[in-house]
């Protein structure tokens, strides 16, 4: 004789923001600098300049060098911004992933990585030292990055909807 339990698990309440939101934005981070890095260095900037840029943010002089303190304080500022942005998106999108309207969450993440453009580069950005950076290229390399974090983070959450913590590995 087997018995039924029937018990709520926090897949089928959606996922926990704090959590989710943590774990998805730094995937998503990740990706973002990866490719962020990469075409930067294409276009001439070197590879350091994401993360010397991000750097810049906290008042690490932007120079053309690229120390190994400048470099780990960049990553530490993508880190921290990637979870923060991942978390609020989560907790935007809570009520339409916990009730499966997926294309809520993907046009949501559409609208939010075009604001975190606006904020992270047309407002923030105007306040940094981009003058060794190539020029107007690089607002649209931005613009592209923010979107294609924006696409991983809800890709992140939709796949973790519906499993335990542990699958995002």
């Amino acid at each position: 004789m087997q018995l039924h339990h029937h018990h709520t698990t926090a897949a089928s309440q959606g996922p926990d923001p704090l959590e989710h939101g943590v774990r998805a934005g730094l995937v998503a981070g990740a990706v973002m600098l990866a490719a962020l890095t990469a075409v930067l260095w294409i276009m001439g900037a070197g590879p350091w300049a994401a993360t010397r840029l991000l750097a810049s943010v906290v008042g690490v002089p932007f120079d053309t060098t690229a120390s190994l303190v400048a470099v780990a304080i960049g990553l530490g500022v993508h880190a921290v911004c990637s979870m923060a942005f991942g978390i609020g998106f989560c907790m935007l999108v809570a009520g339409p992933l916990a009730r499966g309207r997926d294309h809520q969450v993907e046009l949501g993440a559409l609208a939010y990585g075009l604001l975190l453009w606006v904020v992270n580069v047309g407002i923030l950005g105007s306040l940094l030292p981009m003058g060794t950076l190539p020029g107007m290229g690089l607002w649209l390399v931005l613009g592209a990055a923010h979107l294609l974090y924006a696409a991983v983070l809800a890709a992140r959450l939709l796949a973790a909807r519906d499993a335990p913590l542990y699958a995002f590995g």
